[in-house]
This record gives C-alpha cells, sequence and structure tokens, in this order.
C-alpha cells in the first residue's frame, strides 16, 4: 500500500511509452515525474498526450496534483 509521495525516481529501459505504460500499470505517476521521466529519456509531452488520446493511460487529479496512470479498462491492454 503507497501511503505517501515516494518521489520521482523510476527507472528506463529506453523505451519511453512502454516504460510509461508498465509503471503507470502499478504505480500512479505525478505530472512533474511525468514530465521529468519523458525528459530524461530524451522524448517529449507529445508521447504522453499520445497515450492519453489511445486511452491507453487516464490523467486524474487528486489533491490539486495530476496523476497519470494505466488504463486498465481499455480493451487494447496486453
Amino acid at each position: 500500500m503507497l501511503t505517501g509521495y515516494e518521489g520521482n525516481t523510476f527507472a528506463s529501459t529506453g523505451d519511453c511509452e512502454n516504460d510509461l505504460l508498465n509503471i503507470t500499470s502499478v504505480h500512479p505517476m505525478r505530472k512533474d515525474a511525468v514530465q521529468q521521466f519523458v525528459n530524461h529519456a530524451d522524448a517529449d509531452w507529445s508521447t504522453v498526450e499520445s497515450l492519453l488520446e489511445s486511452n491507453k493511460i487516464v490523467e486524474l487529479e487528486y489533491d490539486g496534483n495530476k496523476f497519470y496512470l494505466r488504463n486498465l479498462k481499455n480493451k487494447d491492454y496486453n
């Protein structure tokens, strides 16, 4: 159980889209953490926008922060 914010340190394999899908399937990521992750992967925010448009991840707001998590209800989930 996650009881508090544990930071922005996430491992990367170099495949930004798949990494985001894998991380967000088990761990919601705050917007600043996603931005930092995308920048570190030499990608840009369009990767996140594409995942949102394809309904692979969702954006939710909680306690004044935006979070991203994998949409496990997406019928294309593998």
